[in-house]
């Protein structure tokens, strides 16, 4: 009987603290698109404006033949990897953003440029850039998630 009821108190308890974790990061995740969202929005409006679309709540893969790009910023190789599978796939064209000045190796440093960067509204100048970019009827645009800020280039 003992085992029983230590059962049910345990399982009580996990079901608990999972749906705790649960509903804390669903809010963390909202709460985290919200502050960027608008940002976000206005980037995405400057750069690109997507094809007008029949069924527009369906992402599509782009159409055999379909010129596609890949744009893609990777400061520890793990952006790039995700980029080149892509590529793999798609048989899109890639164009690596490189910053004008590199970033430095070190984490740590790398994240107070960041956040300096952030706090001066800065946009690091980039090398090279996309050449006929108006051909492209499909952009994929990759980059970092860091935990305490992203790079602005």
């Amino acid at each position: 009987m003992r085992r029983k009821i230590m059962t049910a108190v345990l399982a009580a308890f996990m079901v608990l603290g999972l749906s705790g974790c649960q509903k804390e990061s669903a809010a963390a995740v909202q709460a985290q698109n919200q502050e960027t969202g608008s940002s976000q929005a206005e980037t995405e409006a400057e750069t690109v404006e997507p094809a007008p679309s029949e069924n527009a709540s369906q992402a599509e893969a782009p159409a055999d033949g379909a010129n596609a790009l890949i744009v893609y910023f990777s400061w520890s190789g793990n952006t790039e990897s995700v980029a080149k599978e892509i590529q793999a796939q798609t048989g899109a064209d890639l164009f690596e953003i490189v910053p004008a000045e590199p970033y430095t190796e070190d984490y740590n440093a790398l994240l107070e440029i960041a956040q300096e960067e952030q706090a001066s509204d800065a946009r690091p100048a980039i090398s090279g850039e996309v050449e006929n970019f108006e051909k492209y009827d499909v952009v994929y645009f990759g980059y970092p998630k860091m935990e305490y800020g992203f790079l602005c280039v």
